[in-house]
């Protein structure tokens, strides 16, 4: 028997610990070496042995601060997603703003080492070869990835109306990021519905079929469930180090979404996941009721900035907040509390509308609100009252619910959690304001229910900060 190779897991992952553990080295030799050239440079011998003696202790410690901080700054710029789509100058104006970051976050280091005064220029000088490096490294990682060598080579059974589906799934460069798909085997279904390139036709036993092509992953993706797998073929190459998985679980675990087109009852039933016991609910509502107050407290400056714009562009008497009802979690409404970013006259018929790209109901001040998403500060009012969370599904409107619900199957489980001012659906995909554009984030929404873990929460929330600060996906 032909010897088989271990199978890759967890490209969505795996990439990210090279990456920051890499990173984490890299940031934290910048303090020590900004030391040792102080110490290099310094008057006088004796004055440079008493400073490096007592500065030890502080380096190693300052060191590991510096470099978490770094690491969690890097990934709150999205720069950590082995998915990502962005290049050209969007790339570059993270990188100088992470340089900049890093260059004050490590002067204020060192400004608290004992008997050190480190020159501006020095720091600055030490950062730019450590932002230098960080290219270097994430080009090294990026080029592993996309070799040969990590890629996982996957084998599709079925070319029908499913595997169709599942092809479209991964239609994004992103998507395919880590991924072969060798080609899409049909069996005796019917209808194929891809293009000949794509489709293998071959009489070989499956097991020749995964050596020949050294497959590492068959995806199952026929139309006809009651249609006869070649069950005896796929133990073999399960037996000899194959995976074998369901093209919805597929996509799930490699694009952060669930294909709605994929699934049906049955999968829902009989996945993991949708974990909602008593101690995961007080975990969520205890970093909640933190995070939110101490988020609440920070922006507070802020928020009253952000009242007074509103009452200097429409008047004194002009409302800075606008309340609205939302769907919250197992469809409970409440009152939504967000600054006003519309004119007061914005549905002065009574009518429910989308926002649209350039709404001409926008207020100057609420187009600057809406687009750094400061208009959302407010709910954190609702965090602490317990009618929302810091991270989950985006609380929507009862009337659109009601449309929606009708147009889209299993849109109302996004209710099983409370709704959310940032989400994972909010980060991968951009605003949405059509049925279209609600069916594809709820695929994210659903992810996120099925997955939730703390960590992933507070991932959510990092990665928000890129959100914010380069105004993605604001209207």
């Amino acid at each position: 028997m032909a010897e088989t190779r271990e199978v890759p897991r967890s490209l969505v992952w795996t990439p990210v610990i090279w990456l920051m553990a890499g990173e984490a080295v890299l940031f934290a030799l910048l303090v020590p070496v900004a030391v040792a050239l102080h110490i290099m440079f310094a008057s006088t011998a004796a004055e440079a042995l008493e400073e490096s003696a007592g500065l030890v202790a502080w380096t190693v410690a300052g060191s590991m601060l510096y470099s978490a901080l770094m690491v969690a700054g890097v990934h709150a710029l999205g720069m950590h997603s082995v998915r990502s789509r962005e290049h050209g100058m969007h790339t570059l104006l993270k990188y100088l703003l992470g340089a900049a970051a890093g260059a004050m976050l490590l002067w204020l280091f060192i400004q608290f080492a004992p008997g050190i005064d480190v020159n501006p220029l020095t720091v600055t000088g030490v950062t730019a070869a450590g932002m230098a490096g960080l290219v270097v490294w994430r080009g090294v990682v990026g080029g592993f990835i996309d070799s040969a060598a990590v890629r996982i080579n996957v084998l599709v059974l079925g070319a029908g109306k499913r595997a169709e589906a599942f092809d479209a799934g991964l239609r994004r460069r992103s998507d395919r990021r880590g991924l072969n798909v060798v080609g899409y085997l049909p069996l005796d279904e019917g209808e194929v519905r891809l293009r000949p390139g794509k489709v293998m036709y071959s009489r070989a036993s499956l097991a020749s079929i995964c050596e020949r092509n050294r497959i590492d992953e068959i995806v199952i993706a026929v139309d006809d469930r009651r249609a006869k797998l070649p069950l005896e073929q796929l133990l073999e190459c399960r037996f000899r180090g194959v995976s074998v998985s369901q093209a919805a679980s597929f996509i799930e675990r490699e694009c952060g979404r669930i294909p709605l087109e994929l699934v049906d009852p049955g999968w829902w039933l009989f996945r993991g996941g949708f974990s909602d016991t008593l101690p995961r609910r007080v975990l969520k509502r205890l970093f909640d009721l933190f995070a939110g107050s101490l988020i609440l407290l920070l922006a507070l400056p802020l928020m009253l900035c952000c009242a007074l714009a509103i009452k200097l562009e429409e008047g004194w008497r002009a409302r800075v907040f606008y309340r609205q009802h939302r769907v919250g979690r197992h469809g409970r409404i409440f009152l939504l509390t967000k600054f006003r970013s519309m004119r007061e006259d914005a549905e002065g018929d009574g009518k429910a509308r989308w926002a649209t790209v350039d709404d001409d109901r926008v207020t100057r001040t609420g187009k600057w609100l809406r687009k750094l998403r400061l208009d959302e500060l407010p709910q954190l009012f609702n965090v602490i009252k317990g009618e929302m969370s810091l991270v989950g599904p985006r609380p929507e409107r009862p009337e659109f619910v009601s449309e929606l619900a009708k147009e889209i199957p299993y849109y109302e489980r996004r209710h099983a959690v409370h709704p959310g001012i940032t989400g994972w659906a909010q980060l991968c995909y951009p605003y949405g304001a059509s049925v279209r554009d609600a069916a594809e984030k709820l695929k994210y929404d659903l992810y996120y229910i099925k997955n939730y873990s703390l960590l992933l929460d507070i991932t959510i929330l990092l990665r928000t900060v890129e959100v914010v600060l380069f105004g993605k996906g604001a209207r």
